[in-house]
């Protein structure tokens, strides 16, 4: 009788044991993440409202004069019926519509920043692109085909040449923070477009190199942003005042604010050109690590 109730209780420890869940091991748990920082290549708007600077001054003589119905509607854009005055508009030819533009706000955002960009030449945005189809006693009747923002009276009519969309790869290699410059030729970001302060991915920027360094479109340029005092924008000159005080710490020397300027330039982003002149660019953000600035260096490579 003894020896029956014991092999009762092993089966019945056992039975136990097998509907048990099994017991979680020590091993730790490995988390990730599908979060890729991907590069973004140019669209056809990208491309044709990206604006540019140039060195030479475009003619005030082949201009926009009203629409289809003015005097009511002064503003215009894809599909409208507009007229333009000029001795330059031809019949059957294609134009781009054009805009001189300058920044009201005259506070530099980098040492150095007015100067430069008188020496770059003027900023012209895109507006658009019309065909002529007929010219009635001087005036060309056209129809916008394409439009960026809105095309009023008096803006600039200029021969349209053809912008071919650059060839665009998504890398998978991984942004090297801070990699060793491959060349010694650099430029700055100058301006953004609509005079954006602070720039991202997607964002149009000019630049004071062009093809007289070498530049062609769909060249990819690398960001990178440096510690000198001497370069800062006068905000970021404000956090030189803070204290770096430890009031654990035994008395010791405190570096210098100019001690920063022989710290490695770090990267922040990459920029893919769209259209060069011989002195300017015009370039798209294709990646960013964080907010560029203007003034930021760009590094051409060293295939140049």
């Amino acid at each position: 009788m003894y020896k029956i109730a014991i092999a009762l209780l092993l089966a019945a420890t056992a039975a136990v044991a097998q509907a048990a869940p099994p017991q979680a091991t020590s091993t730790p748990r490995s988390f990730s993440s599908n979060l890729v920082e991907k590069r973004q290549g140019p669209t056809y708007s990208d491309i044709n409202c990206a604006g540019f600077v140039t060195p030479e001054i475009i003619p005030i003589k082949d201009l926009v004069l009203a629409g289809e119905r003015a005097p009511n509607a002064t503003r215009f854009s894809t599909g409208d019926v507009i007229y333009l005055t000029g001795p330059g508009i031809t019949v059957g030819q294609k134009y781009r519509l054009v805009r001189r533009v300058k920044d009201p706000n005259k506070n530099e955002l980098f040492p150095g920043q007015q100067k430069l960009l008188k020496k770059m030449g003027g900023m012209y945005a895109d507006l658009g692109i019309v065909k002529v189809n007929y010219i009635d006693h001087d005036i060309a009747i056209a129809k916008v085909e394409f439009s960026c923002e809105s095309i009023v009276p008096g803006d600039l009519v200029i021969p349209f040449v053809d912008r071919p969309a650059p060839v665009f790869s998504q890398s998978d290699s991984d942004f090297q923070k801070f990699a060793v410059p491959k060349s010694d030729v650099t430029g700055q970001i100058a301006m953004a477009k609509d005079f954006d302060s602070f720039v991202a991915t997607g964002a149009k920027v000019y630049l004071n190199i062009g093809s007289n360094e070498g530049l062609k479109p769909g060249e990819y340029l690398r960001v990178t942003r440096g510690y000198d005092p001497a370069k800062e924008a006068p905000i970021d000159k404000l956090s030189e005042k803070a204290s770096m005080w430890e009031e654990t710490r035994e008395k010791m020397p405190t570096p210098t604010p100019k001690a920063l300027a022989y710290l490695p330039h770090r990267g922040i982003g990459e920029i893919m050109v769209l259209s060069v002149t011989p002195t300017t660019a015009t370039g798209m953000v294709i990646l960013t690590l964080e907010d560029m600035h203007l003034g930021d260096q760009v590094e051409v490579p060293a295939t140049h």
